[in-house]
Order: C-alpha cells, then structure tokens, then sequence
C-alpha cells in the first residue's frame, strides 16, 4: 500500500472533490485526539473494496493502528507526484503531540514539501521573489547564520503541477488543469 501524509488542507488546496464520501477537514489534523482517518485513492477502492459504496466508514488497519475511510478521491486524482497513491492519511495522525511540535518549533521537518497556489494575476517570478523572501526571513526568525543564508540561497521555486506531457484537454490533466495548481517546493539543503 501506498499512503501519503497530507496537512487537512492539501485536497482543499488542489480543488479535489471526492468521488464518495468525504476528504479531510481541518479537525483531521494538527489534533492529538483526532480519530485517525484515511481517503482512499479510487483504484484501491475499485481493487481492494469492489468498488462497494459502502466503504465510507469501513475500517482499515494500518501500521500501528485503525483507521477510518471517510471518503474517495476521484477517479483521475493521483496527487502531485503523478504516481499511484493509494490512500492518504493526515500529516500528524499516530504522531505524538511532542514529536508535532518539533515540526513546528524547529527547522527539522525538511521532508516537507509545501504546496500552494498562485493568487489569480500573480506572476510565477513574483510568487518565487515572495515566497523566497518570506523563507529568507522565516531563516532570520529561526537565528539561522546570515552567511549561510548567503552561501545557500534558499529559494522558493514555482512549478506547474501538471504532468510534462500533460496538454489541457488530455484526461490525465484535467484536475491539474480545472484546478490551475502551483506546487511550491522549498529546496532547502
């Protein structure tokens, strides 16, 4: 099985409707006592649940515990990597409070990748400029060496979420496209 952590606005952030059920809400995530839940890609749904109807709800074991399916991403939907997922659970589910706020408190989740989106008319160059002037500063913030800042050049970078060979009319790319995601990746070293 193929799981991918999200935060509970990563759907949301992308414009993805879910095929049944629903996808996560803010209190999915970030909260210690959250029932753990999952969404379900649809092509483990069609090969793991026959495609029944009735798997809103279900239980899945995984990993160290239960988890609820609460709903199904579209048909199309793969996620931002292009690869078969198949389920997501949220960012902080079985992880301990403490372990969270590490994330929070210091610079070690550098295994995060951060998505977002371009506000309507902003031009990628200028999200980039921003965006890696907010991440300068959020270094500052964090006492991180002004030389090292120099020397490494942190920077933001915006890509296009859709597949290279992607064109708008292509049915790969139609939730890439209706959606017009941008995917920010913090290249950090």
């Amino acid at each position: 099985v193929v799981a991918m952590r999200v935060s509970a606005n990563y759907f949301a952030t992308l414009g993805v409707r879910p095929a049944l059920g629903r996808l996560f809400v803010a209190d999915d995530d970030g909260n210690p006592v959250a029932p753990r839940v999952a969404v379900v890609g649809y092509g483990f749904w069609q090969r793991h649940f026959g495609g029944d109807r009735t798997v809103v709800g279900r239980s899945l074991p995984l990993g160290d515990g239960q988890y609820t399916v609460v709903g199904v991403a579209p048909e199309r939907f793969v996620g931002l990597d292009q690869s078969a997922i198949d389920l997501w659970i949220p960012l902080t589910a079985g992880v301990p409070a403490d372990e969270v706020a590490k994330w929070h408190e210091g610079r070690q989740a550098f295994w995060l990748r951060v998505v977002g989106r371009l506000r309507p008319g902003v031009a990628p160059a200028a999200g980039e400029t921003d965006a890696s002037a907010t991440l300068r500063a959020g270094d500052r913030r964090a006492a991180v060496s002004p030389t090292w800042i120099a020397e490494r050049n942190p920077r933001v970078r915006v890509l296009s979420a859709l597949p290279r060979h992607a064109r708008a009319g292509d049915a790969d790319a139609k939730v890439a496209v209706l959606l017009g995601a941008v995917s920010f990746l913090v290249l950090l070293l």
